[in-house]
């Protein structure tokens, strides 16, 4: 077995796949902010924190909305992380056509006429963003990319400049031809939202794998050349995002 994710030290297999489907970690119904490595609720200091114009706004909708999420990327470091809860218009959140190296099937964003998702918006500061880009394999399994002329509607009043986001290189998971958006996100839209563990089950069916689904979970999380093949073999029902 090569060596785990750094997320998942100590766990055991079923730990494992409880952790990749908890995915996207229950993100809340409010703005929150991390302060030197702990979710705190949104204040003042937050609210002039997120309106530094050093900072730059990134749209946050799958697992990067979560506080206990974020805190595992950032640590203990010291500084505080705005996220402002939001609205986002003519777009869908949806499963991307691959695994993470934890198991999970994360989300990508799409433009989609009509849709909206209730969002979050990160404010970075350079260094935290540079992190950001870090956790996000920026190039790799993601591109960053500025979103002009979105329609975004922010809690507490703010008006950032520009916004940004990372957009799925693998593409939307597309098994019947349309993306399939996450339950997990309150949004409207065109695509039939389902569960993650649905989403998974339909990649293992679509992959003609055999073994039960906690099973092919934990072997793409213990083999990464096998979680390589099946993403490479993933891309036969993975449609290109559009942003």
């Amino acid at each position: 077995m090569s060596e785990l994710h750094p997320y998942l030290k100590g766990m055991d297999a079923a730990e494992r796949v409880a952790f990749a489907l908890a995915y996207p970690f229950a993100p809340p119904s409010a703005s929150w902010a991390l302060v030197d490595g702990k979710a705190r609720p949104f204040d003042a200091a937050a609210a002039r924190a997120a309106a530094e114009p050093a900072r730059t706004a990134v749209i946050a909708y799958g697992s990067n909305a979560s506080p206990q999420h974020i805190a595992r990327k950032y640590g203990g470091r010291p500084g505080i992380v705005p996220t402002v809860r939001g609205r986002l218009e003519g777009f869908a959140i949806v499963h991307s056509a691959k695994f993470t190296a934890y198991g999970a099937m994360p989300a990508t964003l799409t433009r989609a006429e009509g849709a909206w998702a209730d969002i979050f918006v990160n404010f970075l500061d350079a260094e935290q963003l540079e992190r950001m880009h870090a956790t996000e394999a920026l190039g790799v399994e993601y591109v960053f990319t500025p979103l002009p002329k979105v329609a975004l509607t922010l809690e507490a009043g703010l008006r950032p400049e520009s916004v940004h986001t990372y957009a799925s290189l693998a593409g939307a998971f597309a098994p019947e031809g349309e993306p399939i958006a996450l339950d997990a996100v309150p949004q409207s839209g065109p695509f039939a939202a389902t569960r993650h563990a649905e989403a998974q089950e339909q990649a293992r069916t679509r992959l003609g794998v055999e073994a039960t689904l906690p099973a092919f979970i934990d072997e793409n999380i213990r083999e990464p050349a096998v979680r390589a093949r099946r993403i490479a073999a993933l891309k036969a029902w993975a449609r290109p995002v559009e942003v």
